[in-house]
């Protein structure tokens, strides 16, 4: 029973499929933050997070739990899964990134099956050599623009336990993460913006345009 039942237990919540909603979305990225750009306040506070975070899950494949927390825990909150102020790294240039600069942001998969806590690098090089924020499909500097300013406003010996996208929890002035609904109304704003209707995005919809823009480019 021991050695056969998870594997039992797996294969019957195959059978039955997911037990969440898990409608089909749209995709939200790539050219559509050229015509997003002239529509938002990224100059503000949270207009600056919201752009980042938009530009990170779409570049690393997020979905939308990933960007911060799932919206329900199976366990207490570990912020080795969670993306924090320091794991947001510059990188100079080189050879491979064809003289721009770039930057890692090491990410923790939610489907973490062995609970590794291990985080892995996505790379993301700068799009042109253009003056900063001149181009709004450029990742790293909508990325580092936020970053920059997490840094400013948090301690450095508290970076790493600080999460990158905060929201104010219950008690005033307590930073959390962001989690998945605060990713798929980001995705439902935007989508207003951008013509399409609401309940076709959710929070894996940068990952979805990710993924497809990867696949039309690379075939």
């Amino acid at each position: 029973m021991n050695l056969r039942g998870p594997a039992l237990a797996r294969d019957e919540r195959r059978l039955d499929g997911p037990t969440g909603t898990r409608g089909k979305c749209l995709g939200i990225g790539g050219a559509d933050f050229a015509v997003l750009a002239p529509l938002l306040d990224i100059e503000s506070e949270e207009g600056c997070q919201e752009w980042a975070a938009g530009h990170c899950a779409y570049a690393c494949l997020l979905r939308g739990g990933e960007l911060g927390r799932p919206d329900v825990l199976k366990h207490a909150l570990d912020l080795r899964r969670v993306i924090c102020i320091d794991c947001v790294q510059e990188q100079p240039p080189h050879a491979a990134s064809r003289g721009f600069p770039w930057l890692y942001v090491w990410v923790c998969a939610i489907k973490d099956g062995e609970w590794t806590r291990t985080r892995v690098p996505q790379p993301i090089r700068r799009r042109s050599h253009g003056p900063t924020g001149s181009d709004p499909r450029c990742h790293y500097d909508a990325i580092m623009a936020y970053a920059i300013r997490r840094r400013r406003a948090v301690p450095r010996h508290l970076w790493a336990t600080t999460p990158l996208f905060a929201r104010t929890d219950d008690r005033p002035g307590t930073p959390s993460p962001w989690r998945t609904a605060d990713v798929r109304n980001l995705a439902r704003k935007w989508a207003a913006l951008l013509g399409v209707r609401e309940s076709e995005v959710g929070g894996k919809s940068f990952r979805i345009r990710g993924a497809s823009d990867i696949a039309a480019l690379w075939g």
